[in-house]
């Protein structure tokens, strides 16, 4: 039986070159605990662009389309690497019943190439997975840079995952992890890194609990020459649910 779910709000905002926000909740929660492994579920709930529901047909689309294979379960290691999807013919299952509505809903050649797109993400599980990986409230969530940091501890020559391109993976980032008290009685875990683009990324992590749980993920990235900043932002909710 699946445990307690806990529930974060994300917000993603592009900065530059266009003001973008993007905002939703995804919900968390243990179902299984193996070996060597760990089974959580994803929900996902009431998607925002710049405050509001989605308008743009595109945008209904993909939505649409997304909530359809939601929940999702993910196996992951002891390093908190994607492994496998338990639950992928669910998804699937669900896609499908989703996607003849979709096709009498939607009309275009822009449309069947998209809905061609989510039949092949979820024909290959490994596909899908790094989907998920490029996903930055999944990388918010399930990647902590101070994982096995002991507190009050700083660590130089720090190599991060994360992604900040839409598609296109994570990218590699050089940097620090510094653990210390929070101002709240919390604690706080803060990278700061450089990619390999003139990019730079800063994440705060404050944390509470043993073992530790999230409160608040805030990041950002800025890349001079191409002109890019976001922001991101995971807060947990409390009373969400």
């Amino acid at each position: 039986m699946k445990r307690e779910t806990f529930y974060y709000g994300i917000e993603i905002f592009h900065e530059s070159p266009r003001p973008l926000k993007l905002q939703y909740v995804i919900g968390v929660g243990m179902v299984e605990k193996r070996n060597f492994s760990k089974v959580l579920e994803f929900e996902r709930k009431r998607f925002f662009i710049n405050g509001k529901e989605p308008i743009r047909s595109t945008d209904q689309l993909a939505e649409r389309c997304m909530a359809s294979i939601y929940p999702i379960r993910i196996e992951l290691s002891a390093k908190n690497e994607m492994v496998s999807l338990p639950n992928l013919q669910q998804m699937t299952n669900r896609w499908k019943k989703e996607r003849e509505l979709l096709g009498t809903e939607f009309t275009g050649d822009s449309v069947e190439a998209y809905l061609r797109q989510m039949d092949d993400a979820l024909l290959d599980e490994r596909i899908f997975l790094k989907r998920l990986e490029s996903d930055i409230s999944y990388s918010l969530l399930l990647n902590r840079p101070s994982s096995g940091m002991s507190y009050n501890e700083k660590k130089e020559g720090v190599v991060f995952e994360f992604p900040v391109r839409p598609y296109k993976g994570r990218e590699v980032f050089y940097g620090s992890v510094e653990t210390r008290p929070s101002p709240r009685g919390d604690r706080l875990s803060i990278f700061k890194g450089n990619d390999d683009f003139s990019g730079s990324l800063q994440l705060s992590y404050r944390l509470r609990g043993n073992p530790s749980f999230a409160v608040e993920i805030i990041g950002s990235y800025t890349n001079t020459e191409e002109q890019k900043s976001l922001r991101y932002k995971a807060t947990y909710l409390k009373n969400f649910g």
